[in-house]
């Protein structure tokens, strides 16, 4: 399954305002909210100079630039498939880049717990959940734009993707927040990929790729996401070649990480029966 890094605490408004280092133009932009906050609307020409600098950013691999330029065009219109490319493969790269820090800060700690490695860890623990808060608020903005089926589910899929994340760094009433909307989410996107999306399309195969992912690894429900696996690998294996979008191949990693973690589950001891009730 997906790694998820352990709960940290909830992150306060106090430090969402002040920033944390290494992503000073994010924290500038981000809402401590989830989904974010934006006031007012960009004009056109703004939106399309914000278009043409987020694809320069791009491009240089300053992806956290490139992040903040698409949440303004996300703002202003929708975005186009190669704008959405580019919003997916920016929200990774800085996502990525802070977590591998996460990492190798965990990796260094010293076992007498020293505050200042401590303090590190929850800053970048409080700039991941910023970064993914951007990126639900991008998302749920996209979604007042989206028109087709394919386009929501693609967006339902990247909130709960970072809901999902919010929830495993989180604890308390936030992390509660975060596990009810990447619920919901994952939910309404399943229903609305199995009406009208075919069992072989990509986007329908990794979306419920990761919400099993989601039911095992943050519900901590084995059994469920078991069935939701094993339902997709069901329906995938049953669908002719010519029904696939794309092609298979663009399929076939996602199956064999379906069969993956279908192997790890499956050997996992089956959780202990609730006690008694009391006499």
């Amino acid at each position: 399954a997906t790694p998820v890094t352990p709960a940290s605490r909830p992150v306060s408004s106090a430090a969402a305002r002040r920033g944390t280092a290494g992503t000073p133009g994010l924290v500038a932009a981000a809402d401590a909210s989830p989904g974010g906050s934006l006031q007012g609307g960009p004009t056109a020409m703004e939106v399309a100079m914000a278009a043409d600098l987020a694809e320069r950013a791009e491009l240089g691999g300053r992806y956290e630039e490139a992040l903040q330029h698409i949440r303004v065009v996300a703002k202003g219109k929708a975005l186009s498939t190669k704008q959405r490319y580019l919003f997916t493969v920016s929200a990774k790269q800085v996502f990525g880049g802070v977590r591998k820090r996460l990492h190798d800060a965990t990796c260094a700690e010293e076992p007498s717990g020293d505050s200042a490695q401590a303090g590190e860890k929850t800053s970048l623990k409080e700039q991941l959940v910023l970064v993914c808060h951007l990126a639900i608020d991008i998302a749920e903005r996209q979604l007042a734009f989206s028109v087709g089926v394919e386009c929501m589910v693609f967006y339902l899929k990247i909130v709960a993707d970072y809901f999902r994340y919010v929830a495993s760094l989180s604890s308390g009433a936030p992390r509660g927040h975060a596990v009810q909307r990447a619920r919901e989410c994952y939910k309404e996107a399943a229903e609305k990929a199995a009406s009208e999306m075919g069992a072989g399309h990509t986007l329908r195969v990794g979306l419920l790729l990761n919400y099993a992912v989601f039911v095992h690894d943050v519900l901590a429900d084995t059994p469920q996401a078991i069935r939701i696996a094993e339902d997709t690998l069901e329906k995938v294996m049953a669908t002719p070649a010519s029904n696939f979008s794309g092609s298979y191949i663009e399929v076939a990693p996602l199956v064999s990480t379906l069969k993956e973690n279908l192997q790890v589950w499956r050997a996992e001891p089956p959780p202990e029966p609730p006690p008694p009730p009391a006499p």
